[in-house]
């Protein structure tokens, strides 16, 4: 029942994708008073600066760059129930979950959802199955993936770089619920564009290859295989509820919410770094995983450089360190970022990545290895239900 499900919601979700939607204009349509705050493709937040999660700086950024997740409002209710106002490691101000406070605003949707399936299991499985299929359909995002990544191909191939830029503005915020991330791809696009840095970045869409190649890879997992994983694993359609919730959490509150999704990314993010390594260049992408695979950005003690600060103002780049250099390895590319250099540079000095910029050539090859990565787990999973 489970794939069966999968593969309704995924067109379903082709039809009519959740993630990125404008909430005032369809795609294509430009908004020219905002590409020049919006030129380094990520947001006009000044960099190491967000707006308050829930303000209504925030409600207008996210206004801007897309339309949120269905279900994002509802996780801040419950955040903001369980949470209090505080000050996080970067100075603004935040939500400060406890570990109660996050058992409570993830637990909640997790027992909704348990429940309805074993209210409808009394009506009949035809009834279990529309439940996994709607839930599917609003937390894996197999159908908005393949629209996005296809739009920017074509933007990009065509050289359309204004229009592609927001197509991946809307993306990136889409996915990150709203949290901005200053990755360094933001300062480099802006001294390019200023002609100051040319070989920093290249020029026109050639800048937006390297950005739209690291969302893809981030959007397989943080749409697709994660919380696919989780449906897998654990039993009725609680797994992908689960990881939704965990990441609103992650996004917006800290310091034990931000511990907690790394904790749940921990065997997931090494299955589909994995399936990477398999899919791609095999020896490249192993010798990456293993000076990774340790690398902690969290709090508490580590085996080389002691402690961590107290909690990481980014709450992705747990993900970034493991799957970037690994993605990396196996496309013989270079997709770190700035926060990823300076982690690996700290903890895995050994580690020498290649030079090799993405280029625009660079997205087909980057969507064949997710297409393998993908059919590698599928048709284990596959094999794993009819031998069970």
């Amino acid at each position: 029942m489970g794939l069966i499900a999968l593969l309704f919601s995924v067109l379903l979700d082709a039809l009519r994708p959740l993630r990125g939607r404008s909430r005032s204009r369809r795609y294509g349509e430009e908004d020219d008073e905002h590409d020049e705050d919006d030129e380094d493709g990520l947001s006009s937040t000044v960099a190491g600066q967000r707006p308050v999660p829930g303000s209504a700086a925030a409600a207008a950024a996210g206004a801007d760059a897309g339309l949120p997740h269905p279900l994002q409002r509802h996780a801040l209710r419950l955040i903001d129930w369980m949470s209090s106002d505080d000050a996080d490691s970067g100075g603004t101000v935040g939500r400060h979950l406890s570990a109660p406070g996050w058992v409570v605003a993830v637990g909640i949707p997790v027992v909704l959802v348990a429940g309805a399936e074993a209210v409808l299991g009394v009506l009949g499985g035809f009834f279990v199955f529309l439940l996994h299929v709607f839930v599917l359909y609003l937390t894996v995002g197999l159908g908005s993936f393949y629209h996005r990544f296809l739009e920017l191909q074509l933007l990009i191939g065509a050289g359309e770089e204004r229009s592609a830029r927001r197509v991946l503005q809307r993306w990136m915020a889409a996915g990150t619920g709203g949290h901005r991330v200053d990755d360094g791809e933001a300062a480099m696009n802006r001294a390019a564009a200023a002609g100051h840095a040319p070989e920093a970045g290249g020029s026109g869409t050639s800048r937006l290859a390297r950005p739209a190649t690291v969302q893809a890879v981030l959007a397989a997992y943080r749409d697709v295989f994660a919380p696919l994983f989780w449906y897998a694993l654990l039993p009725g359609a609680i797994g992908p509820v689960l990881y939704l919730f965990a990441r609103f959490a992650a996004c917006h509150s800290y310091p034990f919410a931000r511990t907690a999704y790394d904790w749940i990314d921990w065997i997931p993010l090494r299955l589909a770094s994995i399936g990477l390594a398999l899919a791609g260049q095999f020896e490249d992408a192993v010798f990456s995983l293993r000076a990774v695979s340790g690398v902690r950005t969290q709090g508490g003690e580590r085996t080389r450089q002691g402690p961590e600060p107290e909690a990481a103002p980014d709450p992705f780049l747990h993900q970034r360190v493991l799957l970037l250099p690994v993605a990396g390895g196996a496309l013989g590319l270079r997709l770190t970022d700035a926060a990823v250099d300076a982690v690996l540079r700290m903890h895995a000095p050994d580690l020498d990545l290649t030079e090799a910029d993405p280029e625009p050539s660079s997205l087909r090859p980057a969507a064949d290895l997710l297409l393998r990565s993908s059919v590698l787990w599928v048709s284990l999973y596959l094999l794993v239900k009819v031998l069970d």
